[in-house]
């Protein structure tokens, strides 16, 4: 397991004068079934950003958020999702992307270009056990030193039981499959210039839920 702990250079200062960011967003979209299992879309979008919050650091080392400027997001994103009567589902999708500020016109730090992701549940047995896939696809991030992460592939596996119905689902997962060495960029507050995330890890975890009841007016 690779775990990445950060200590903040230099104390955080507030500023009551911070004003919320606001996006403008255009956007077309189309959509088309195919038979009765197959959904594609299809999205060409433009967002400006404005009053972006970001923390810069002062001359006296320590650092505050601030309203620091302004960016365009231009792209596109596709999505292909599927649906059968056996209880299998898919979706993959994909989103091409370029952020880059409205004034130096650079790209945007932690801003992937390339990114996709696909999912698979199937059932093992019917309304008790199911079996799930998911897999994620990011390009690589320049990072404030001007450097650049690795693009990776994460998969994640996840086996869901519900051994006595609806209300009780135990479920245990594998995350980071084939643990990949992997990392985003880090910010003006860590010491690192790549923050890395943890390898493969395994989870469980057992959930109840409370369905609501619906007592008789009198």
């Amino acid at each position: 397991m690779r775990t990445s702990f950060t200590t903040p250079p230099c104390p955080t200062l507030p500023n009551p004068k911070l004003r919320p960011e606001t996006v403008q967003d255009i956007e077309l979209v189309a959509e088309q079934y195919f038979g009765n299992h197959l959904r594609v879309t299809g999205d060409i979008f433009q967002n400006r950003a404005h009053s972006l919050i970001g923390d810069e650091t002062n001359a006296d080392g320590s650092i505050q958020f601030q309203n620091s400027g302004s960016a365009v997001a231009r792209g596109f994103e596709t999505d292909l999702e599927g649906k059968w009567s056996a209880g299998i589902n898919t979706r993959l999708s994909y989103t091409f992307q370029t952020v880059h500020d409205r004034q130096t016109g650079n790209i945007l730090v932690d801003s992937p270009r390339h990114m996709a992701k696909f999912n698979f549940i199937v059932p093992l047995v019917k309304n008790r056990l199911f079996a799930g896939l998911d897999v994620l696809y990011n390009s690589s991030r320049i990072t404030l030193a001007g450097q650049k992460t690795s693009g990776f592939v994460l998969p994640n596996a996840t086996l869901v039981g519900l051994p006595l119905g609806k209300g009780l689902e135990l479920s245990a997962s594998i995350y980071n499959l084939f643990d990949t060495k992997y990392g985003y960029p880090g910010g003006e507050e860590n010491s690192q210039d790549i923050l890395y995330q943890d390898g493969r890890t395994f989870g469980l975890k057992l959930t109840y839920t409370f369905w609501p009841w619906h007592g008789h007016s009198k």
